[in-house]
C-alpha cells in the first residue's frame, strides 16, 4: 500500500488484522478507515468528535475498535457500521478489542470496564493509585493485562484479578502477557530487568546507556531497545524455560543504514533528535 488517499487530516496509529488482510488507521480529524491489503479503502468510520488516537481491529477483521479525544470508544462492523458506543468521560482513554472473542475493554485513570458487544456492561477492574495506560488481551482472549506507570495487574475475561497490583524495582517501561505468565520490564541503573508477575527475577540486559522507549514481540521472545546514546538493540528470549533461567543475548545490534530506517518508522518523539 502505497498512498491512503482520503484520509483526512494526516494519519494516527493504526494496526492490522493478525490475518494481515486488512488494516485500520485513525486520524488527527474524527474518522478511522479499513483497507485491505492493496489499499483499497473498505469503510470509513464516522461518529467521532475528536482525533481518533487509535484504532485496533479483531484477528479476523471482521470487527474494529477506535478511541477518540472525545472520551469514547467505538466499535464498528465489517462494513463500517457502527455497533456499539462505550463512554468513558475523559480524554485520555485506552482500549483493546479481544482478539477471537466478543469482548471490549477500556480504561480511564485507574479504572477499566470490560464489555460485551453489545455495549452491556461485564464488570469493572481497578489499578489503584496509578494510571492505566496500556491494556491488552491474551492470544486466547481468557487474560487482560493492564499497566500503569507504576504497576501491573491481570485479570479474567470476566474481570475478576488474577493477581494483585505488583510492583517491580526499578522505572516500569512496559510488559507483555506470554502463554502462562506476564514478563515485566523495569529499568535500574540502565540495566533491563525481566520479572514474572510473582516478581521473581528472571533476567537482567546490561544496557550502556539509559533506555529511551522499548517494543515487545508477541509472547515478549523479541525486545528492542532505543537508547541514549541513539542505538537500537534487539534482545532475544528463546522460550519461557530459557527466560525463566534468567538468560537473555543480544542478537546484534543496527547498523546505520537499518538506524535509519527504523528511525523513519519509529514516532517523532523517538527518533534521533
Amino acid at each position: 500500500m502505497e498512498a491512503t488517499p482520503g484520509a483526512d487530516d494526516g494519519l494516527f496509529r493504526g494496526s492490522f488484522s493478525a490475518n494481515g488482510l486488512r488494516l485500520v488507521t485513525g486520524s488527527l480529524g474524527t474518522t478511522a478507515r479499513i483497507w485491505d491489503i492493496s489499499g483499497a479503502e473498505v469503510a470509513v468510520l464516522r461518529g467521532h468528535s475528536g482525533e481518533v488516537v487509535s484504532a485496533a481491529l479483531s484477528d479476523d477483521g471482521s470487527h474494529a475498535l477506535t478511541t477518540s479525544r472525545d472520551g469514547t470508544v467505538r466499535l464498528w462492523g465489517p462494513k463500517g457500521e457502527s455497533l456499539a458506543v462505550f463512554r468513558e468521560g475523559s480524554w485520555d482513554v485506552v482500549s483493546a478489542i479481544s482478539p477471537r472473542g466478543a469482548r471490549v475493554v477500556t480504561a480511564s485513570g485507574d479504572t477499566a470496564h470490560l464489555w460485551n458487544f453489545n455495549g452491556s456492561e461485564v464488570g469493572s477492574m481497578h489499578l489503584p493509585d496509578d494510571q492505566i495506560g496500556v491494556l491488552e488481551f491474551s492470544e486466547d482472549g481468557s487474560r487482560i493485562l493492564g499497566v500503569g506507570s507504576k504497576s501491573v495487574r491481570v485479570w479474567n475475561d470476566s474481570g475478576t484479578p488474577l493477581s494483585g497490583p505488583r510492583r517491580n524495582p526499578g522505572r516500569l517501561l512496559g510488559a507483555k502477557l506470554t502463554r502462562t505468565d506476564v514478563v515485566v520490564l523495569t529499568e535500574r541503573d540502565h540495566d533491563l530487568l525481566l520479572w514474572d508477575l510473582a516478581g521473581q527475577l528472571l533476567a537482567v540486559l546490561h544496557h550502556p546507556s539509559a533506555i529511551r522507549s522499548i517494543f515487545l514481540a508477541q509472547g515478549a521472545s523479541r525486545i528492542l531497545t532505543t537508547a541514549v546514546d541513539s542505538t537500537i538493540r534487539v534482545w532475544r528470549v528463546r522460550s519461557e524455560d530459557v527466560l525463566r533461567a534468567g538468560e537473555a543475548r543480544l542478537v546484534r545490534e543496527l547498523t546505520p543504514e537499518e538506524r535509519s530506517r527504523y528511525d523513519e518508522a519509529l514516532p517523532a518523539d523517538l527518533q534521533k533528535r
